[in-house]
């Protein structure tokens, strides 16, 4: 059964506007803040595309990349979680939705996912 990430490019256009990571230090420094926003909302865009296409092995590489540079995204781990679901490995999966969880006690979406 395919899962469904419940309005997931509605949602990352506005945490894209809402958090633009200004804080997040590059880990190059050749690299501006700017240009690590951009990059990192390429990969959750990318992965977001891929999942919605059926492909999950590039969503999931996509995402981990965003998680790398956003270890708090909570949208990211949802995502990737169902991505991991939907390619059969259920454990992955499962810790995925568990950290959303534990960065957000009280997301509803996450729960929703893991249930799913």
């Amino acid at each position: 059964m395919q899962h469904s990430v419940i309005h997931v490019e509605k949602k990352l256009s506005s945490q894209i506007k809402k958090r633009p990571y200004k804080n997040q230090k590059a880990k190059n420094p050749r690299i501006s803040t700017e240009n690590l926003t951009t990059l990192s909302a390429n990969y959750m865009e990318k992965g977001v595309e891929y999942f919605n296409s059926g492909n999950h092995q590039k969503a999931i590489e996509n995402l981990s990349k965003h998680i790398e540079l956003h270890p708090k995204d909570i949208l990211a781990y949802i995502t990737r979680g169902a991505a991991y679901n939907d390619s059969g490995d259920h454990t992955k999966a499962i810790e995925n939705f568990n950290k959303a969880i534990e960065l957000n006690p009280n997301s509803g979406h996450a729960y929703f996912e893991k249930g799913n």
